[in-house]
């Protein structure tokens, strides 16, 4: 029943007797869904925070339902929802770097940016894991800088913030292998450092290695800061990993051609089409070649109107899919990709929020193709809703089952659906009859005069 449940908590339509039920019998899966209502008093926030595990505190919080005064000192779980809010208590930094559990202080340590002298603490750690965590999430303090334990090391190679000096130290040291006996881990060399480094974009690229090793070649791959001939080189890489990394990175499209033409895999074709800033009409040949995925691709996003209209002329529906992926496409285009006879350019431009319910029945011509964003459409009526519903696929079915437009058995039936997101989003739906909205909360036929009187005295300090 809890999936019901959950699906309950979101209803807009809840009346307030079963809204104050869900919420005095909450538990830790309905309390998020509670707690992310807009009709939630402070009464509810504070029984939801006094039942609940520290999920609930995140939108309450936000919300403004509950402030950080309200988080019970004794609470670390609690007391980590609240240090991003401005009101939070300074103490429960130093609090949570103290805890006794290990497991607080790691998570305490990915929260960014924290105070240096709560850096310093973590750094100083017996757990080695809550010093690796703060030296790859932290700004690296002097004293983690220091710090040469190899986990540590890899730690700072990988951190986006560590400074470029220190970068520089540690690739010195993983090309030197200079490692004392207690630092160095046992399965451990250098050339994971080397990966890591080149992996992280704060490197220098200078300071990685012309004759790299493969791993390291692969994590260079990706980057947009390398010299041409860095790239010529990767282009022509032995390892297809790097290949297929190099054809969809931005810095590195002009070595496109070449790379294409030698690998005819249809990995690395597939990489080039994502490529930002792959040339339109190359764009356009690859996706005759091969399947460029539904998603919108990133050269198509940036697009101009005559490039779009350019593609949208294309007489290769493979090429109008491109195009009609696009959200903010001009009206006549959206009307022309509506009456296009291609299911997979349908599909594309099923999803436009530009579309009329008249044009979204022209497009459910194509049935179950389109059935499942026709569904979720904002402009979906209901007389189409009902329509698409007999024999409409499982994923179709997860949207129409939150349609307002379908008649109440049908919402109703679909609440002992087999796929769980079914009943769920049916549970959601606003058109579900209060009785059955009583049914699933487990407070049986919901009374008016009935309504509990929450006290915020309740809630735990």
């Amino acid at each position: 029943m809890t999936p019901l449940r959950r699906g309950l908590a979101a209803n807009p339509a809840l009346p307030a007797p079963l809204l104050d039920h869900l919420v005095a019998t909450a538990d830790d899966e309905v309390g998020p869904a509670l707690a992310a209502r807009g009709d939630l008093t402070r009464d509810h926030a504070g029984v939801l925070a006094a039942r609940c595990g520290a999920g609930v505190w995140y939108p309450l919080l936000d919300s403004g339902l509950l402030t950080p005064a309200d988080v019970p000192s004794g609470d670390p779980w609690r007391g980590l929802a609240v240090l991003e809010h401005p009101d939070a208590d300074p103490a429960w930094f130093d609090r949570l770097a103290r805890d006794p559990d290990p497991v607080i202080r790691a998570e305490l340590s990915t929260r960014c940016p924290l105070p240096e002298p709560v850096v310093d603490l973590l750094a100083a750690d017996p757990d080695l894991d809550v010093v690796t965590s703060a030296a790859r999430c932290q700004r690296p303090t002097a004293r983690l800088a220091a710090d040469h334990r190899w986990d540590v090391r890899l730690a700072l190679a990988a951190n986006e913030q560590s400074p470029a000096d220190l970068l520089r130290r540690i690739a010195g040291e993983a090309e030197s292998c200079r490692w004392s006996p207690v630092a160095w881990k046992p399965g451990a060399a250098p050339i994971d450092l080397l990966a890591t480094l080149a992996g992280n974009p704060a490197t220098p690229p200078e300071i990685l290695p012309a004759d790299a090793p493969e791993l390291v070649r692969w994590r260079m791959a990706s980057r947009t800061d390398l010299a041409g001939d860095v790239y010529a080189r990767l282009a022509e890489d032995a390892l297809p990993g790097v290949r297929w990394d190099l054809a969809s990175n931005p810095a590195a499209v002009a070595f496109l051609p070449p790379l294409l033409a030698r690998d005819r895999s249809r990995e690395i074709r597939q990489a080039a089409a994502r490529n930002p800033r792959v040339p339109l009409g190359l764009l356009a040949e690859l996706a005759l070649e091969t399947k460029v995925g539904r998603a919108l691709v990133p050269r198509v996003a940036t697009a101009t109107e005559a490039e779009l209209r350019t593609l949208a002329g294309s007489a290769a529906a493979q090429v109008r899919r491109l195009a009609a992926a696009r959200p903010d496409l001009p009206a006549d285009l959206v009307a022309r990709f509506a009456e296009d006879p291609d299911a997979g350019v349908a599909r594309a431009v099923a999803a436009n929020p530009g579309l009329s319910p008249a044009q979204l029945r022209t497009l459910a011509r194509h049935g179950a193709t389109v059935a499942a964003r026709i569904a979720a459409h904002p402009h979906c009526p209901a007389g189409l809703a009902r329509a698409l519903l007999p024999g409409a696929p499982v994923r179709a079915l997860r949207a129409l089952a939150r349609h307002p437009g379908l008649p109440a058995e049908s919402i109703v039936d679909l609440l002992g659906h087999s796929d769980e997101r079914v009943g769920t989003a049916a549970a959601a739906n606003p058109a579900l009859p209060v009785a059955v909205m009583s049914t699933v909360a487990g407070a049986g036929r919901p009374d008016p005069g009935s309504a509990q009187k929450y006290s915020t005295e309740s809630v735990q300090r």
